[in-house]
């Protein structure tokens, strides 16, 4: 055999040159890529960091709203004119009855300290503790039915933002899944139409 036939040429350099040309291009288009994957998914979690608080907000201003509502004592007043009266009448009958009743418990002790020939006051007996009255019982159930009032209308008002966070969060991450490729091949497409290549390569 022939030693100059089973030598092997070198190839020129030119097609050494093409062949780094073409590795560095097909390089610069992986890191493209990998930007435009990495930028996209930055901005998909982005919007869809927003878009979640915008629906903690709106819950929350549902719940205010709700709150508002059950507080705004002028349109339960339009809305209920006659309750309300009685409802004044009553608080005014109690107010009247506790402070009439220490008026006139504190003037029965005061005139007999003042009769001119009135016998020394005796030290007043400790009072008896005696069972509840009327009054008494009264006072025990409207605060228990304040305190059921109250216990519902903070339970309502959790619930429903539980309820509103939980039908929101759904469909908040179908909607990022949906939009997530169409952004990304947005994004894609329009890097390759760009003359923009990354430092460096």
């Amino acid at each position: 055999m022939d030693r100059s036939t089973t030598e092997v040429n070198p190839p020129p350099p030119e097609v050494f040159e093409q062949e780094m040309k073409d590795t560095r291009e097909s390089l610069r288009q992986k890191v493209a890529a990998l930007e435009e994957t990495v930028v996209g998914t930055v901005d998909a979690v982005k919007n869809a960091m927003k878009e979640t608080a915008d629906t903690v907000k709106q819950s929350v201003h549902t719940v205010t709203d709700t709150v508002k509502e059950g507080l705004n004592v002028s349109a339960h007043i339009r809305n209920r004119p006659w309750l309300c009266v009685g409802i004044s009448a009553a608080a005014g009958f109690l107010t009247g009855f506790l402070v009439g009743s220490r008026r006139e418990a504190g003037a029965s002790v005061a005139t007999r300290n003042h009769l001119p020939f009135a016998a020394p006051a005796a030290a007043p007996a400790a009072a008896e503790p005696r069972e509840p009255g009327l009054f008494g019982e009264l006072m025990e159930k409207a605060g228990r039915e304040v305190r059921k009032i109250a216990d519902h209308a903070i339970a309502t008002a959790a619930e429903t933002l539980k309820r509103n966070i939980s039908e929101g969060m759904p469909h908040l991450m179908d909607t990022a899944a949906r939009e997530l490729p169409t952004v990304l091949s947005h994004r894609t497409a329009s890097r390759a139409g760009g003359a923009c290549s990354p430092a460096g390569v």
